[in-house]
């Protein structure tokens, strides 16, 4: 691990914590405390990129790296001019703007121009290639899937980690009446994903348990602590 290497930790609620039901009365952790990578915590519930961007801006210290835990870029879709969020919804071409929206925040984000090192979570990393962007893995909703899905048919297993609740929340609360099936077909195949994972153990309700917490941190550790002592 570096010496007096100052490192930010940023990202939404997959990073500030595990989660899992209230009775249960497991212990909260996230990868922070599960990788030691001691850094100074400025993720928090429901942030997005663009969101977590202004609280590195906002930072007022030197830092040396950051290590990004990835929200779902739709929602800056409007910060963005991508799209309204009813246009967005009820577009048959839904995935190819919200591609947009992931290549001008991966840019962004790069323009930290600090070493960063980046995990799909919230969303997977697509189209991530910049010199000072390490992505240490590309999806944590496809890694704890992998965990549960070996024997499935290829077309049952999670095509893309996205943060299908966003939609889902959209539509209802907006009262969207003509969502895209395009976009359906998608809320619908990983809500499924969801609810499997949470039988699991690994998952509750839309985020990952401690359980999914560890078994990730396990996956990733070693790269990580690579990544933080090439900084």
């Amino acid at each position: 691990m570096p010496k007096n290497k100052k490192i930010l930790y940023v990202g939404p609620s997959w990073a500030y914590q595990s989660f899992d039901p209230v009775e249960s009365n497991i212990p909260i952790t996230n990868l922070n405390l599960e990788l030691e990578i001691n850094a100074i915590n400025l993720s928090g519930n429901g942030l997005s990129n663009l969101e977590c961007i202004d609280q590195v801006q906002k930072f007022k210290d030197n830092y040396d790296a950051i290590f990004w835990v990835y929200c779902e870029p739709i929602k800056d879709i409007e910060k963005l001019g991508i799209s309204s969020i009813p246009d967005l919804v009820q577009n048959e071409n839904f995935w190819s703007l919200r591609s947009e929206a992931n290549c001008q925040i991966l840019k962004k984000i790069s323009n930290l121009s600090v070493p960063i090192a980046i995990v799909g979570a919230h969303s997977d990393i697509v189209d991530c290639s910049y010199p000072n962007i390490t992505v240490i893995h590309d999806s944590w909703q496809k890694y704890l899937e992998s965990l549960i899905n070996s024997d499935w048919p290829e077309d049952e297993k999670l095509n893309e980690g996205w943060g299908a609740e966003i939609v889902h929340s959209w539509i209802h609360n907006m009262n969207i009446t003509r969502p895209s099936m395009s976009v359906l077909d998608r809320v619908s195949a990983t809500f499924f994903s969801w609810t499997l994972l949470e039988r699991a153990g690994l998952w509750h309700v839309v985020h990952p348990s401690k359980k999914g917490n560890e078994l990730f941190s396990s996956k990733i550790k070693a790269s990580t602590h690579s990544w933080l002592n090439n900084i």
